[in-house]
């Protein structure tokens, strides 16, 4: 998201490179890095406007994170779907993705951040409750 923020090559190159040994790492130990490297993908095609593949990296990352149980990661997958999904006005999935972040926070604990994210949720809702 830096590089989105900032257009610095520097963040680019360090994604880039981070993919590359998330990669590797993904092929020693698939369980393990799964997720993370479809999410950094995911990351990088949103970077470079490539919104369909972008769009399957996130439900790639989010299904790996939830088979593999890491739930955290499963969570913050979401989260940047969803505001990739915002970026893209695709306010209703967005929600969809939004919830099940919250899901995932809930279930470890992170009553805090889920309940920042619920907010989001009802404005977001609301929104689009006033825009019809």
């Amino acid at each position: 998201h830096y590089f989105r923020e900032t257009q610095d090559q520097y963040w680019m190159d360090m994604g880039t490179k981070a993919i590359t040994e998330m990669e590797a790492m993904t092929n020693e130990c698939k369980w393990n890095f799964e997720n993370k490297m479809l999410l950094l993908k995911a990351e990088y095609h949103f970077c470079i406007c490539e919104f369909d593949k972008a769009t399957e990296g996130y439900y790639l990352s989010v299904t790996s994170a939830r088979k593999h149980r890491f739930v955290p990661e499963e969570a913050i997958a979401n989260e940047l779907a969803a505001n990739f999904q915002l970026g893209r006005g695709r306010i209703d999935i967005a929600i969809q993705f939004l919830t099940g972040a919250i899901e995932c926070y809930q279930s470890w604990g992170a009553e805090s951040k889920a309940q920042i994210l619920r907010s989001k949720v009802q404005n977001l809702a609301a929104s689009m409750r006033t825009s019809f």
